[in-house]
C-alpha cells in the first residue's frame, strides 16, 4: 500500500488508486496518516473536522467514514475481524500503515537520516534532495478547510526547515545551481518569508549569478517596506552585504523597486505635476459593531504581496451589511492609500434606476482623478485604458458598490498591484473570481454577541441589559440580520415607553415578522430589499425559491428540491446554485441547502402567489420523495424484518435514489432525519395523512437503533393523530404498535401494553395475520416483563403458528428465540439452548444480523449462568460485533453490561469495569433506564464511573 499527504490526500492497493470518498472523509483519513502512528480520539476528529460546530450525530458520521475506510483498505478483512490497519483505541482511531509506503513516513526517515549524516554535506545534500521530492504540494492540499490545523502547520514547518538544510547542503557542495528552481519557487509562494528570500539570494550568489540575487534583494526590500512597513532583517541584510563585498567599491547598489521605477519623473520645472487625490468614501457607519474577523480578513490584503491586483468580493445576503462593511473597513485603512479613494455605487440591484454602465462609473473616476471633461474619450475601452494609466503609479483604494455582475465590473479594475479593490453584491460573483482569482467574502449573520452589541449601540445599553432575554428573542427573530435589527431598533428607540418584551412579543409570529419589520420606506422595508434579489432571477429559479417557502424542514437536499419543484435532478441543481449566487439560500453542506427565518417568511410569501394545485402537487411530490427513500434505507437497514406495509406509487418527476446498503441507508437517515420529523407532523397538517403514519414506521428501525426514543414517541404520538382523523385503521394499527414499543424500551411497560391491545383488535378487524404475529411477540415481551411468564409464552407460541402458517421463516426465526429467552431467565438452558441455536440457524440463513445480534446474547447469558463463563464472553462478543455493523446502540450498551457481569464472575474485574464504562457511556447517552443499574455495577467494583459522557463505540441500531 502507498499513501500520499504530503500534496493531495492519495492512496493506492496494488498499484490501483483507492477512491477515498467525500472531502471529510479524505480528511479524517489524511489527519490519522499525519497523527503517525498515534491514536486520535473522535472528540479530536470531530474538532478538526466541524471547526467547532459539529453537526448532530457526529460521532455516527465518524464512525460511518471509519467503517468505509476500512472496508477501502482491507477488502479481505472478514466483517468480524479487527482491523489491522485502522484499529479501535479507547475512544478513538490509530492508522498503522506500512511504514515504507507512506510518504510523510519516507520523508522523516530521509530527514533524520540527514541529521546523522551532517558531517558530509554531500549525502546530507542528496538525502534531504529525496525528502522534498516526495512532495506534490502543501500538506492535504486538496482539503483547504484543514490548513490551519496544528498537524498541517507543524508539517510544513518541517518543510521549511528541510529546504533551509538542502540550500546550505547545496551552496556548500558547490551545486547551488541546482537547488535554484526548488528555491525560486519556495520564495516565490512566500514572498514575505525573510528566509526563503534570503536562500534564494545566497544560492543565486553562489551560482554566479549575482544581478538575479540584487532583484531579489531589492523586491523584498521594497515588498517589506510597503507592505509590512518593515526593513530587511540581519538575515537578509547579511545576505546583501555579501553580495556588496563581491561589487567594485565604486558600482552603487540600484535602489528603486518595481513600484518606485514607476513613478514618472519630475516635470522640467523640477517640480512635480499637482495631481488630484480624491477622496470619494461614503461617511462612516455610526454605532458600527462586530465583523472582527471580517475586518481582519480584508486588511490581510493589503499585506498580502503579490503581482497581481488584490480584489476582495464581498458578498451575501440582502440586509446583512456588505456595504456597511465595505466603507467602514475603508475609514479605517484609508491612510494606507496616499493616492486616494475611488467610491461608486453601480446600483446592480436597484429597483428604481438602471444599474450604472461601466462607460459611465470610468467617467465619474476619470473626472475624480483630475481628467478634464475635453479629454475624455467616448468609448468604453478607452475610458478603461485612461483609467489604467493615471493609476499605474498610485496606491489607491477603489470601493465598488452594489455590483451586479462581472460584466459591469470588469472594466472598473486596476491594473496597478499597488492597489485594492473592494467589491459588494448580493451574488458570489464566481466568474470574476475565476477571472482574477479575486479573494471570496461571504458575509454570514452577525453572531449572538453581535446582535446584542447592535441593539445596545442603536437603543442604550441599560435597557438592552435590563431585558437580557428579551433581547436575544429579538435578535432571533430578525434571524440576527442587521437590516432588520436596525429596524427594530429604530422603531423602539422612537418609543422609549415599549417594554422590549413586547417588542419580542410582535416578532412571534413567523408570517408576520414581514409586517412589523418595515421602517417606512423601499430602503427599510424587508419584503421590498429582499424582491430586489427575487426579482434578478429568471423565472425557473423564482418558482424554486417560492416552492421552498412551503418546505418544512430546517434545510432541503438537492433530490428533496428537484421533486419538490417536479423538475430533473440537473436543472434543480442549477436553480439552488442560482438562488445560492444571489444569497436567497445558502449551501451550508455539500448538497444541502438552507435560508434564515426571514427570507423563509419571504419565500412562504411567494409561495401564495403560484396556484393552489400547483402548491399542493409540491408538498405531495417532497413527501413521495422522503417517505419511498425512508422505506428504502429501512428495508436495507433491517432487511430479514417482515414488510407489512408498501407505500402508493409516486407522482410523476420524483427524485427517489434508493440505498444500494445499510451504510448508505444510514447516511441518508443521519442527514435527513432532522427534516423527516417534521415531516411526519407536516404531512398531516396537509392532509396526507398515509404519508405521515407510513413515514413514521419507516423512521422505526432509525430511530430505535439510535436510542432516540424522545424523537420516535414524537412521530408517532403525531402520525396517530393523523391516523385517527382521516379513519385510517391499518395506520392506527401501525402507530399503536409503534408507540408501544416506543414506550416499552423506555421502561413504561404499562403504557405499552394498552397500546398494544388497541393494535391487535384493529388488526383483528382488518384480518392481518402477518401483522398480528409481530405483535404477539411484543405481547409477550410486555407481559413477561409485567411479570406473567405463563401468558408471554401463550403469545409466543400463538406468533410461531401464525408465522408457520405463512411461510414466514424470519419471523419463526424470532418466535423460536423468544421461547428459548423465555425457557432462558426460567433457568431451563438445555431447552433454552436448543430453542436459540435452532433460532440462529434460520436467522443466519436469513442474512438477519440483528436477530442473530440476540440470539448470541441470549446464548451468553445461558452459558453464563450453566456456569461455562469463557463461552458466555465469547457469545457475548459476537453479539457486540454483530450490533456494531448494524449500528445498534440500545442493545450495545445492553449486551456490553451483561458482558461485563460475564467477566467479573470469571475474575476479570478490569476487563469488567472497562465494558461498564463502555455500557454507561452509552447508556447515558441515549436516556437508557439501565444507566443506573451500570453506575451501580461501577460504585460496588470500586469506580467513581460518574463521567458517562465518554465516546463508547458508537454502537447504535435498531
Amino acid at each position: 500500500m502507498r499513501i500520499q499527504v504530503l500534496g493531495p490526500v492519495r492512496a493506492w492497493r496494488a498499484g490501483a488508486e483507492l477512491s477515498l470518498g467525500p472531502p471529510a472523509q479524505r480528511a479524517l483519513f489524511g489527519l490519522l496518516v499525519l497523527a503517525d502512528g498515534q491514536a486520535l480520539s473522535r472528540t479530536q476528529l470531530i474538532d478538526a473536522l466541524w471547526a467547532g460546530e459539529p453537526p448532530s450525530g457526529a460521532a455516527n458520521v465518524i464512525q460511518t467514514y471509519v467503517k468505509r475506510l476500512r472496508r477501502l483498505l482491507e477488502p479481505a478483512r472478514s466483517a468480524r475481524a479487527a482491523s489491522a490497519l485502522l484499529a479501535t483505541v479507547g475512544s478513538g482511531y490509530v492508522l498503522r500503515p506500512p511504514g515504507e509506503g507512506v510518504d510523510l513516513v519516507s520523508f522523516r526517515r530521509l530527514v533524520g537520516a540527514a541529521a546523522d549524516a551532517a558531517a558530509d554535506q554531500h549525502r546530507v545534500a542528496a538525502l534531504l534532495g529525496r525528502a522534498l521530492a516526495l512532495w506534490r504540494g502543501a500538506p492535504l492540499a486538496d482539503l483547504p478547510a484543514l490548513a490551519g490545523h496544528p498537524a498541517v502547520v507543524a508539517l510544513a514547518r518541517e518543510r521549511h526547515a528541510a529546504l533551509g538544510g538542502y540550500a546550505e547542503a547545496m551552496i556548500a557542495t558547490g551545486a547551488a545551481a541546482e537547488a535554484l528552481p526548488l528555491l525560486a519557487r519556495a520564495a516565490a509562494d512566500d514572498p514575505l518569508d525573510e528566509a526563503a528570500q534570503t536562500r534564494l539570494i545566497r544560492a543565486y550568489h553562489a551560482a554566479g549569478q549575482r544581478d538575479r540575487a540584487f532583484a531579489v534583494y531589492h523586491e523584498a526590500r521594497h515588498r517589506l517596506a510597503d507592505e509590512l512597513g518593515l526593513d530587511p532583517g540581519p538575515e537578509l541584510a547579511a545576505a546583501h552585504g555579501a553580495l556588496l563585498g563581491v561589487l567594485p567599491s565604486a558600482e552603487p547598489v540600484a535602489a528603486a523597486g518595481p513600484v518606485a521605477s514607476r513613478r514618472p519623473a519630475p516635470a522640467s520645472g523640477g517640480a512635480a505635476p499637482r495631481r488630484s487625490v480624491p477622496a470619494q468614501l461614503p461617511a462612516d457607519v455610526l454605532g458600527f459593531v462586530g465583523r472582527a474577523a471580517e475586518l481582519a480578513e480584508l486588511s490581510g490584503l493589503i499585506t498580502a504581496g503579490g503581482t497581481a491586483v488584490p480584489i476582495a468580493v464581498v458578498s451575501g445576503t440582502a440586509g446583512v451589511g456588505k456595504t456597511a462593511l465595505a466603507v467602514h473597513w475603508a475609514h479605517q485603512v484609508r491612510d494606507r492609500f496616499p493616492d486616494g479613494q475611488l467610491y461608486a455605487n453601480l446600483r446592480g440591484f436597484d429597483p428604481t434606476e438602471r444599474p450604472v454602465a461601466p462607460a459611465d462609473a470610468l467617467a465619474g473616476f476619470l473626472e475624480a482623478l483630475g481628467e478634464p471633461g475635453p479629454r475624455m474619450p467616448a468609448d468604453l475601452d478607452a475610458r478603461g485604458a485612461l483609467f489604467r494609466s493615471l493609476l499605474a503609479d498610485r496606491r489607491m483604494l477603489l470601493v465598488l458598490d452594489n455590483v451586479r455582475d462581472a460584466e459591469q465590473v470588469q472594466p472598473l479594475l486596476p491594473s496597478a498591484p499597488a492597489c485594492h479593490v473592494v467589491i459588494t453584491s448580493r451574488s458570489q460573483l464566481p466568474g470574476l473570481i475565476a477571472m482574477t482569482g479575486a479573494y471570496s467574502l461571504t458575509l454570514d449573520l452577525l453572531s449572538p454577541e453581535e446582535s446584542r452589541a447592535l441593539l445596545a449601540e442603536r437603543l442604550s445599553p441599560d435597557r438592552v441589559r435590563a431585558a437580557p432575554a428579551a433581547v436575544d428573542e429579538i435578535a432571533e427573530h430578525c434571524a440576527r440580520l442587521p437590516l432588520a435589527l436596525a429596524i427594530v431598533a429604530a422603531r423602539t428607540a422612537l418609543r422609549p415607553s415599549f417594554a422590549l418584551d413586547a417588542v419580542a412579543a410582535q416578532l412571534r409570529t413567523p408570517r408576520d415578522r414581514l409586517d412589523v419589520l418595515h421602517g417606512g420606506d423601499t430602503g427599510t422595508d424587508l419584503r421590498a430589499v429582499f424582491s430586489w434579489s427575487y426579482r434578478a432571477l429568471d423565472d425557473r429559479a423564482r418558482r424554486l425559491f417560492a416552492l421552498l417557502g412551503l418546505h418544512q424542514g430546517p434545510d432541503i437536499s438537492v433530490p428533496a428540491a428537484a421533486s419538490l419543484a417536479g423538475v430533473p435532478r440537473r436543472a434543480a441543481e442549477r436553480d439552488l446554485a442560482r438562488l445560492s449566487s444571489a444569497h436567497l439560500l445558502t449551501e451550508h453542506a455539500p448538497g444541502r441547502y438552507t435560508f434564515h427565518d426571514l427570507l423563509r417568511a419571504y419565500a412562504f410569501d411567494r409561495s401564495r402567489t403560484l396556484p393552489a394545485a400547483e402548491r399542493r402537487d409540491a408538498v405531495r411530490r417532497v413527501l413521495d420523495h422522503y417517505l419511498h427513500t425512508a422505506y428504502a434505507a429501512a428495508v436495507q437497514l433491517n432487511p430479514s424484518t417482515p414488510v407489512s406495509l408498501t407505500p402508493a406509487e409516486p407522482l410523476p418527476a420524483v427524485v427517489i435514489d434508493p440505498p444500494a446498503d445499510s451504510d448508505q441507508a444510514r447516511d441518508w437517515l443521519l442527514a435527513e432525519h432532522h427534516v423527516l420529523l417534521p415531516a411526519v407532523e407536516w404531512a398531516g397538517d396537509t392532509g396526507n395523512v398515509t404519508h405521515a403514519w407510513q413515514l413514521a414506521w419507516a423512521l422505526t428501525v432509525f430511530l430505535d437503533r439510535q436510542g432516540s426514543w424522545p424523537e420516535r414517541l414524537a412521530v408517532h404520538t403525531a402520525a396517530l393523530a393523523a391516523a385517527v382523523r382521516l379513519g385510517d385503521a391499518a395506520g392506527q394499527a401501525h402507530m399503536h404498535r409503534g408507540l408501544a414499543n416506543t414506550y416499552a424500551r423506555m421502561g413504561r411497560i404499562e403504557q405499552a401494553r394498552v397500546h398494544l391491545w388497541h393494535a391487535l383488535h384493529l388488526l383483528d378487524e382488518l384480518g392481518d395475520r402477518a401483522g398480528q404475529a409481530n405483535l404477539r411477540l411484543n405481547l409477550a415481551f410486555v407481559v413477561r416483563s409485567l411479570g406473567d411468564p405463563r401468558q408471554a409464552m401463550e403469545h409466543t407460541e400463538i406468533a410461531l403458528a401464525l408465522y408457520t402458517s405463512l411461510g414466514n421463516k424470519a419471523g419463526q426465526s424470532r418466535a423460536l428465540h423468544e421461547i428459548g429467552w423465555q425457557q432462558a431467565i426460567a433457568g431451563e438452558y438445555q431447552a433454552a439452548s436448543t430453542h436459540c441455536r435452532w433460532a440462529l440457524e434460520l436467522m443466519e440463513e436469513a442474512k438477519d444480523h440483528y436477530g442473530q445480534a440476540g440470539a448470541w446474547d441470549s446464548l451468553g447469558y445461558i452459558h453464563h449462568h450453566s456456569g461455562d463463563l469463557r463461552r458466555a464472553v465469547t457469545c457475548y462478543q459476537r453479539s457486540l460485533a454483530l450490533l456494531a455493523e448494524i449500528d445498534d446502540r440500545p442493545h450495545s450498551g445492553e449486551v456490553l453490561m451483561r458482558l461485563g457481569e460475564a467477566q467479573l464472575a470469571d475474575g476479570d474485574p478490569d476487563a469488567a469495569r472497562e465494558c461498564w464504562q463502555r455500557a454507561l457511556a452509552v447508556l447515558t447517552d441515549i436516556g437508557h433506564p439501565d444507566a443506573d443499574v451500570v453506575r451501580e455495577k461501577l460504585a460496588a467494583l470500586g469506580t467513581e464511573g460518574a463521567g458517562g459522557a465518554a465516546l463508547s463505540e458508537g454502537l447504535s441500531g435498531s
